[in-house]
């Protein structure tokens, strides 16, 4: 659902909402995000290997979520609503400048929480990005928990790589703030998959996107993780 993109008098940009799923709006009062997903199956083999050749020749670590966060907030650009946020008016669905993509990331040390914020994340390359976040991890653990830089109000994707803390393929989350959209990330585990009529076995990984139906059809969401999903299986051409 590609739709028009409009600035309000503030000069935020937003989304009208369609005709078509104001109903929905409506007979639900906006209460609470009426919660969907879909989920796709990416091969991380040729990511994998791409992010420990740049890793070598730039003498920069190139983390997974370096690699998601490039190819996420590059893929955005025509799919803002999906880091959008409903902020004052249930119609509208407030989303961030398609030229200046916000991921965030929440980072679990210890039982504590807190979002990590790579801001204009489209406009920075792959080993910008790496390092930004290896600087912001390595502060948080050696200076303790920071705050959280307005992550709950910034229009932005939240990406919850949860595959990283333990094997885990799937899961499913309830969506409150009036976000749009949250993409969880499965652990990277080697599967026997069919490629050229024949079995091998491939470094694979789930991607899972919740997204609210209040602000878009089915489309939007699928069209993005097929779009992610290119980005991630050929580094060499996107990235």
């Amino acid at each position: 659902m590609r739709r028009d993109i409009q600035k309000d008098e503030t000069g935020r940009y937003y989304y009208q909402l369609d005709e078509a799923l104001w109903p929905l709006v409506t007979n639900f009062r906006g209460e609470r995000a009426y919660s969907c997903s879909v989920e796709t199956e990416i091969d991380m083999t040729d990511m994998d290997a791409f992010r420990k050749k740049i890793g070598k020749e730039s003498g920069v670590h190139i983390s997974i979520n370096s690699l998601i966060v490039k190819a996420a907030a590059d893929a955005l650009e025509d799919f803002p609503i999906l880091a959008g946020r409903r902020v004052d008016r249930l119609d509208r669905i407030i989303c961030p400048d398609p030229k200046e993509m916000t991921i965030g990331i929440p980072v679990q040390i210890g039982d504590t929480i807190r979002g990590l914020v790579i801001e204009k994340a489209n406009q920075k390359g792959l080993i910008d990005i790496s390092r930004e976040l290896n600087e912001e991890v390595r502060s948080m653990k050696e200076k303790g928990i920071q705050s959280d830089m307005g992550y709950w109000e910034i229009p932005m994707l939240i990406i919850s790589n949860v595959g990283t803390i333990g094997s885990v393929t799937s899961g499913f989350g309830q969506m409150g703030g009036g976000i749009t959209s949250t993409l969880g990330l499965g652990s990277i585990l080697v599967r026997p998959v069919v490629r050229d009529d024949e079995i091998v076995a491939r470094k694979m990984m789930n991607a899972i996107l919740l997204w609210d139906h209040f602000a878009m059809m089915a489309n939007t969401p699928i069209e993005f993780l097929n779009e992610l999903k290119k980005r991630l299986e050929e580094p060499n051409t996107y990235l």
